[in-house]
């Protein structure tokens, strides 16, 4: 979590119209955070209540939005499709996650067990053997855990970015769409 927020901050401050936003100075260096949002949406809310209004009493009367430019339906389903293999492939990777661990308690059982049996072995060369194999184990180990950390940090986060990206780009779609609604209704 504190990776994904780092991009993420770092993301929002690398852009130039989001790095002078008040809001963001506010959140980075406010000690006071809660109290200074509160002050402040309570400056905002008399206007917003007033548009809240006109909101609800044009909403009777949105008209139903048909997509006419091509380009725009062709991406819309486009990111419909990578946005559900995304999702699939994202499951996948969780579920490869879920198996490596399950390999590394597996691999970290054996390597106990085969270190047990060197400690009860009597022929010490077999014992030596057999405790090198544990120790193997052991290090076999902390490779999957190592990988493990490797694919979340690097294909979960990658793709979570991805699918957060999709969705803002719905976002954008469907604000698109208010817009004509409201040009409509003006």
């Amino acid at each position: 979590r504190r990776r994904a927020l780092e991009r993420c901050l770092n993301k929002i401050t690398s852009h130039p119209k989001l790095y002078n936003d008040p809001n963001l100075k506010m959140f980075l260096e406010s000690d006071r955070f809660v109290i200074d949002v509160k002050r402040k949406n309570k400056d905002e809310s008399k206007g917003m209540l007033k548009s809240l209004g006109e909101v609800v009493s044009h909403a009777t009367t949105f008209n139903k939005f048909i997509e006419t430019d091509e380009w725009f339906d062709n991406h819309k389903n486009q990111l419909e499709i990578l946005d559900s293999q995304l999702k699939t492939l994202m499951k996948s990777v969780e579920a490869v996650v879920r198996q490596r661990k399950d390999l590394s308690g597996a691999t970290t059982e054996f390597g106990d067990n085969v270190l047990s049996m060197a400690g009860a072995e009597n022929n010490k060369s077999l014992a030596r053997n057999l405790t090198i194999l544990g120790n193997i184990q052991k290090k076999i180990k902390e490779l999957h855990e190592k990988q493990v950390k490797q694919d979340v940090a690097t294909l979960e986060n990658t793709i979570d970015d991805y699918i957060r990206l999709i969705g803002s780009i719905k976002v954008a779609f469907n604000s698109r769409e208010k817009v004509y609604q409201t040009w409509q209704n003006a």
